[in-house]
């Protein structure tokens, strides 16, 4: 955990990959329990999360003033936030707009939940919006990676992994999500969670009114190589 930002309001931190944000599972560590022991106790609102194998930067309140504006912020499109993924293969177009019809099923009898994209007749199936474009490509041992920068017009479960798979550019090493080639990428690359990072957040902030931007390029040297 990095924290970026910090005052009597609100909390901007960086989340490794391979850390919950919140876990039911009293014995494991995660992120809302790390910044509970850092705030030595007090309130803490969750105002959105990153899944377990993502990294990224996340915004806390630490009033419920705060956490209130905060939603309603992420609601109405003050709260916005922008990614970068590695995926499998070249993409056809440099960028795009991605609609499709998201269900999510739980999964029997292994538990959990996956995100099925599905069709507009489908009743349990609600509207995703993502657009993306094309930053740069490399090459890994004759297979290309292609590096997105993502922004969500929505806001579902697995949204981005779901669609980036639906369109047959999976993310490298999403072993939710992803096939054989992204599993052999992933080997290739040495990269043990998922590709994608949500490494730009912007909101305006519910006490001053100003607005508050923060970016974090990640590690992983194919971002890097393919930003700069």
């Amino acid at each position: 955990m990095r924290i970026f930002f910090e005052d009597k309001h609100i909390l901007v931190v960086w989340k490794e990959a391979g850390i919950a944000v919140e876990d039911a599972n009293i014995a494991k560590s995660d992120l809302v329990s790390e910044l509970k022991k850092h705030l030595g106790g007090g309130y803490l609102g969750v105002v959105h999360r990153l899944d377990m194998p993502v990294e990224g930067l996340l915004c806390f309140a630490k009033t419920k003033e705060a956490a209130a504006a905060l939603s309603k912020g992420l609601s109405h499109g003050g709260l916005n936030k922008n990614y970068h993924a590695l995926v499998c293969g070249k993409v056809k177009e440099e960028s795009g707009r991605l609609v499709d019809y998201l269900s999510v099923k739980k999964l029997v009898p292994k538990g959990g939940k996956s995100a099925i994209i599905s069709n507009e007749k489908d009743p349990e199936a609600k509207k995703v919006i993502l657009n993306y474009k094309v930053i740069g490509s490399s090459s890994v041992e004759e297979n290309i990676v292609t590096l997105l920068d993502i922004s969500i017009e929505t806001g579902r479960f697995h949204q981005i992994r779901a669609q980036l798979s639906h369109m047959g550019n999976p993310i490298v090493a999403d072993r939710k999500y992803g096939n054989e080639l992204s599993e052999k990428m992933a080997r290739l690359m040495g990269v043990r969670n998922v590709a994608l990072f949500a490494d730009r957040i912007s909101f305006i902030h519910p006490l001053t009114g100003e607005r508050m931007e923060f970016e974090y390029i990640p590690e992983n040297k194919y971002v890097k190589e393919l930003i700069q």
